[in-house]
């Protein structure tokens, strides 16, 4: 009989690589992290520069942060096409979306699944109704924009969640559909509140350039995934200006410090790193997903730099998830716990081709080893 293995609770979030170590016993620098969306080349290196430089500068850690924020409302302005007005920053998404839910009284949000974890406890926190829409997997992920504005208007939703690229399956809903939701949302008296933290992989999707102009639209960026600053908690909005305004009210004082305002300008001033990103990360992630392919394990059309991958239905994803980590020491997300996301999946990052043919020889192993019984 195959012995039962202990259970061991899964990760709410991706990247918890200390969690890991102490429930395995495995050092923590000896797991290949796959559970994190980070850019696969690390931050730009003048993110390390600035950071180096600013360290130099007692004031730096002595003075307070500006509380206007100013230079880094200028610079994510320029970058995201907007004005400086239209800009409101906090330490991550979440924290922001949760401003802007109370700044527009939100009571009943259509919230598009699955979906990040933390969007329905933020609606939670604020006391907002969740209606579900459910995306099918049968129909890759692709939203019916229309569908859903009628939803809106049935349910009497004053309100829509949702990301773009989507989290967890990576798939774009083209800027053209999006514009057309939003302005039909309008007409239903509802705001749309889009979550952009992947877009930089696709920019040319991105709302960011016409929030300013729509009083319901609400995009939110982050410079965590695609410039690699998880540790330094960056995130901002772009909304009509009284909007951000409203926003910026309930932010509290001193969201980010001063260091984290010279790592954020330090890396969006690099557009050779910004560029050559991007081709990487299309590359690689179309040579991951041919190699998968050649598994026969599905994998959607994302545009991000991740991939959500279904396991065959005789599979348990949280034992494949152990035995990656046990055997080979590598560490995906584990979707068991993604809202609405029915059957057994994986999410994995990409990274560079060399870590790409480890993840995949792994995970023929694993799901070999779990379809013949053996453990």
């Amino acid at each position: 009989m195959t012995k039962a293995r202990k259970a061991i609770p899964i990760p709410t979030h991706g990247g918890q690589l200390a969690q890991i170590s102490r429930q395995f016993g495995i050092p923590e620098c000896e797991l290949l992290d796959f559970s994190t969306n980070l850019n696969l080349n690390g931050p730009p290196s003048g993110v390390l520069r600035a950071l180096s430089d600013a360290l130099t500068r007692p004031g730096m850690v002595r003075d307070y942060p500006d509380l206007e924020l100013l230079e880094l409302r200028s610079t994510l302005a320029s970058y995201a096409g907007a004005g400086r007005e239209n800009i409101v920053i906090a330490n991550g998404v979440v924290p922001l979306l949760e401003a802007a839910l109370r700044a527009a009284r939100v009571r009943k949000c259509l919230l598009i699944l699955p979906s990040f974890s933390e969007y329905r406890k933020a609606l939670t926190r604020c006391g907002v109704e969740v209606h579900p829409y459910l995306l099918e997997p049968q129909k890759d992920f692709r939203m019916n924009g229309v569908d859903a504005v009628e939803t809106v208007a049935n349910q009497r939703c004053d309100a829509i969640l949702l990301a773009n690229p989507q989290n967890p399956s990576g798939v774009i809903v083209d800027r053209k559909s999006l514009v057309v939701l939003t302005r039909h949302a309008l007409e239903c008296g509802a705001k749309v509140f889009l979550d952009e933290a992947f877009i930089d992989y696709v920019p040319t999707e991105s709302l960011s350039t016409i929030a300013p102009a729509l009083s319901n639209l609400v995009v939110f960026r982050s410079l965590t995934k695609f410039f690699a600053m998880a540790g330094l908690r960056i995130a901002y909005a772009i909304a009509e200006s009284s909007s951000a305004f409203e926003i910026r009210e309930i932010i509290p004082s001193w969201a980010v410090t001063t260091l984290a305002v010279e790592a954020a300008c330090g890396a969006l001033d690099d557009k050779q790193y910004r560029n050559a990103s991007r081709l990487e990360n299309e590359r690689e992630r179309e040579s991951l997903k041919s190699e998968l392919c050649k598994l026969k394990l599905k994998s959607f059309e994302s545009k991000a730099n991740y991939l959500l991958l279904r396991l065959p239905q005789n599979c348990d994803s949280s034992e494949i998830w152990k035995e990656l980590i046990i055997s080979h020491g590598i560490v995906t997300r584990c979707c068991d716990n993604f809202e609405g996301l029915r059957g057994p999946h994986l999410r994995i990052a990409v990274k560079s081709r060399k870590y790409n043919a480890q993840l995949v020889c792994a995970l023929d192993r694993a799901i070999a080893m779990q379809t013949s019984g053996r453990h």
